[in-house]
């Protein structure tokens, strides 16, 4: 009969492992940071435009950014940039934002590669993701 100590440790097991399959929230970055971090990477950036008042971000954030697979793909080959439009309208200017939440792709040198507005579905982003990251945008 297992003892009280041995189910701890049985139950300790499975919580570490669940937990260390889970991907890592998202590692975001200043915009500023981001323009550096991706030259010297060589990788594109992702630029998250939202707003707390924007029901079709929660749903952005709660059903695509909080995606596994999402998550891992963004933070091994993008630099992700959060940006608050009601705070950085400046930026929000930039980039010509109409709408949130916005989606927009640059490349490692900052050029526009592409932008998306509203909500997209995790299974579409995540495609989004792989063909910007590999170069395939441009066929």
């Amino acid at each position: 009969m297992p003892t009280v100590r041995t189910l701890c440790i049985c139950l300790l097991f499975l919580l570490s492992v669940s937990a260390a399959s889970a991907a890592e929230p998202l590692t975001w970055t200043s915009y500023e940071d981001a323009k550096t971090k991706a030259a010297s990477e060589n990788k594109h950036i992702y630029l998250y435009f939202h707003s707390p008042q924007c029901s079709w971000c929660r749903t952005m954030e709660t059903k695509t950014l909080a995606n596994e697979d999402v998550r891992a793909y963004l933070n091994a080959h993008f630099i992700p940039v959060s940006i608050h439009v009601d705070r950085n309208q400046a930026l929000a200017d930039k980039f010509k934002v109409n709408g949130i939440p916005a989606n927009i792709f640059l490349s490692p040198e900052g050029q526009g590669l592409f932008n998306r507005p509203g909500h997209i579905p995790p299974e579409t982003f995540l495609r989004i993701l792989q063909i910007i990251h590999t170069g395939r945008h441009g066929q």
